[in-house]
């Protein structure tokens, strides 16, 4: 019973570890210029 569902499951999940990985690859330049202005936002409203 739990074989037949991990094997329904198994290409969904897959996928769905294909599409996060490309998001995140997209995401990671983003994010780092994103982090980068935050920092600068908390430097600037520390000093």
């Amino acid at each position: 019973m739990n074989l037949s569902i991990i094997m329904m499951i198994q290409p969904l999940v897959e996928r769905a570890d294909g599409i996060l990985r490309l998001l995140a690859n997209g995401l990671v330049v983003v994010d780092l210029a994103g982090f980068l202005l935050i920092l600068g936002i908390l430097v600037f409203e520390l000093f």
